[in-house]
């Protein structure tokens, strides 16, 4: 009997060894599959300044359409102001860029559009002023005219606005003799491609707005004649960007950046595009208040 046991010890386990594993259930879920590799974005077909490209989209026409329509480019430009989208969402915004200049000498922009959140959230657009250099990634959309869609801002290079009183730009304005209530825009001096940074006294009634701009005319007893502030007031402010300008009344002190701009050949000088700051951007220092 001694013997016996061993050996069926010895049996059972050499069994236990050589049994095969439980199939499967054939109802279990197979395992899941591997995500598909991350797409590269698209490299820009053209890279380098505004300028050229929309030159090329001036004299081309359909070749430049045929070119670059849908195609991704990198382009980098002065700004000349914010606005509404061009052929885009209600929630798009645009920044508008320098393209060319035409024959009579004004330049044409060129739209770039893109999300408002895009926009808004960016802490460099807030203080982004006229001239002031803007590098953008977006694809080209011809098809109602020339402009560019899904942008992203990549980089923007240091301000270029002129810490100035009201008082420097008229002096500026009669170096050529002008008349500052029937300035040609072409005369604007060292002005005319840079932005200025203004403090002003907000003058009665105060702020008046109509659709999505703002106007509130502002004291100055250098000149006293077609002097105002246009406030541009659209989706480009956020709720509480809005929310101070409409709060101005008269008497009140308002950093202002903004360029110099004469709203349609002559007429009344304006510092338009304005946008209300609480602090100069960064790189430049407050300017005395314009008397």
């Amino acid at each position: 009997m001694t013997r016996v046991l061993p050996t069926l010890f010895a049996l059972a386990l050499a069994a236990g060894c050589g049994a095969k594993p439980d199939a499967a259930p054939k109802d279990a879920d197979p395992p899941p599959a591997p995500p598909p590799p991350a797409t590269a974005a698209p490299e820009p077909v053209y890279r380098g300044p505004l300028e050229p490209l929309a030159l090329e989209f001036g004299k081309a026409g359909t070749a430049a359409r045929d070119k670059y329509d849908g195609k991704v480019v990198e382009v980098t430009a002065p700004l000349m102001y914010f606005g509404r989208s061009v052929g885009g969402l209600d929630s798009d915004l645009a920044i508008h860029l320098r393209g060319h200049p035409t024959e009579s000498g004004l330049v044409m922009p060129v739209w770039c559009n893109l999300p408002a959140p895009r926009l808004r959230d960016d802490a460099r657009m807030k203080t982004i002023g006229y001239g002031q250099t803007v590098t953008v990634r977006a694809t080209v959309r011809s098809a109602s005219g020339y402009n560019l869609t899904d942008t992203t801002v990549v980089s923007v290079g240091p301000p270029v606005a002129a810490p100035v009183t009201l008082r420097d730009i008229e002096a500026e304005l009669r170096k050529k003799g002008s008349d500052i209530t029937r300035t040609d825009r072409r005369d604007l001096g060292r002005f005319k491609d840079a932005g200025v940074l203004v403090r002003v006294t907000v003058a009665a009634p105060g702020p008046e707005t109509k659709g999505d701009r703002t106007t509130f005319p502002v004291v100055y007893a250098g000149d006293g004649q077609g002097f105002r502030v246009e406030v541009v007031s659209t989706d480009v402010l956020d709720d509480a960007d809005k929310a101070d300008l409409r709060a101005l009344k008269a008497g009140d002190s308002a950093l202002v950046l903004a360029h110099v701009a004469v709203p349609a050949g002559f007429g009344p000088l304006t510092l338009d595009g304005g946008r209300l700051l609480k602090a100069p951007p960064p790189g430049l220092t407050a300017p005395p208040e314009s008397k």
